[in-house]
Formats: C-alpha cells, structure tokens, sequence
C-alpha cells in the first residue's frame, strides 16, 4: 500500500512538472547532496575571501598545517 502510494505520488509530481518548470527545479534542489554554501571567511590579513576558490585555497592550506605528513617506510 505505501508502495503504491508513493508511486501514485511520483506520478502527480511528474505531471506537475510538466506545467510548471518551476515546480521541476525546486524538486531538484531539494535533491542536491550540498546544500549549505561556502561563506566568506576571514584571511591572516584581516580582509575576506573574494571567491569560492580563494576560500577553498585557505581552508585547504589550513588543514594541511594541522596534518603532519608521516614518512613512508618499507615494510
């Protein structure tokens, strides 16, 4: 019974979306694995990130300091 349920759901919402693509696209985003964005931070200078890269590049050189790199021997 749920199963058929859900499918008579999934039905509704594909004929939804065919009249209203704005119903598609707020169907997608709720699907999207990242849903929180990336928020400017703060650099050593006192200024802040331009762009999702430049935040990324910080937040990349920050966890490298924290993680020491262990020599690999032969075992």
């Amino acid at each position: 019974m749920i199963h058929q349920d859900h499918l008579t759901y999934q039905r509704k919402l594909v004929q939804s979306f065919k009249q209203s693509q704005k119903k598609f696209y707020a169907y997608v985003r709720t699907k999207q694995s990242v849903k929180m964005k990336v928020y400017r931070i703060l650099k050593s200078d006192g200024s802040r990130t331009t762009s999702d890269k430049e935040t990324a590049d910080i937040l990349g050189e920050q966890f490298q300091s924290v993680f020491s790199h262990e020599m690999e021997t032969d075992l």
